[in-house]
């Protein structure tokens, strides 16, 4: 501790030390999606209004503008590999949210690292964020973390690929009326028995193809309305 108090008083060592925060269920706001942040403030019990759910997003994602600035802070990210395997928000979004991650990690000032799942029980699944030389010591070099992220994004890639080509089509869908449809005679249909999948129609023209939508996609959509 007394070192990390020497440390503190150096000139820059925020900024040198950056954000280590290897966890198990989100990434940091610097790393997110808004489909992404969406999905986490979702998914925590709240009484946040949709309008209150919009601004936290736009707010928190908002804070990456830092790092356009002509002469941005140095952000060092600590990772762990568990967290890019959790499908947040779907598998489409989740695939979207490792592509960000991997244009982050190729930003000049960014640096993102990855614990890999063979490093079993480390210091950061307590919570202890403020031992980041010690993490940096057992996860992987900047190059390896980002191939692993890769890897696991084309997988995720891959699994979205083969639900498409499983699920079930529009020929099978089981179309019903949106409480979302309007009150002059259109008509908005969605669909109910499709996996992971929602599709979207206009009841008056029928053969068109439908829109697809994640279920994350869906609700953010339903919102605007």
């Amino acid at each position: 501790m007394a070192a990390l108090a020497q440390r503190s008083r150096e000139p820059g060592w925020r900024q040198r030390a950056g954000l280590a925060r290897p966890t198990y269920t989100e990434f940091i706001d610097y790393e997110k999606t808004p489909d992404y942040a969406r999905a986490i403030l979702s998914a925590a019990p709240s009484t946040l209004s949709p309008e209150d759910v919009d601004a936290l997003v736009e707010a928190r994602t908002k804070r990456q503008e830092i790092l356009r600035r002509p002469t941005p802070p140095c952000l060092c990210v600590i990772q762990s590999e568990a967290a890019l395997q959790l499908e947040v928000g779907g598998r489409e979004a989740m695939r979207k949210q490792l592509e960000h991650l991997e244009t982050m990690a190729g930003h000049p000032s960014v640096e993102v690292q990855v614990i890999p799942d063979r490093a079993g029980a480390h210091a950061g699944l307590a919570g202890h964020t403020l031992i980041f030389d010690s993490l940096r010591s057992i996860a992987l070099s900047p190059r390896d973390s980002l191939e692993v992220i890769t890897r696991v994004r084309q997988e995720m890639r891959q699994q979205v690929e083969r639900q498409w080509t499983s699920t079930p089509g529009p020929e099978t869908a089981v179309w019903r009326k949106s409480s979302y449809s309007g009150q002059g005679g259109d008509c908005l249909e969605v669909t109910d028995n499709l996996p992971g999948t929602l599709l979207v129609r206009d009841s008056k023209t029928p053969d068109r193809t439908p829109l697809p939508f994640t279920p994350t996609t869906w609700t953010a959509f339903i919102r605007t309305l």
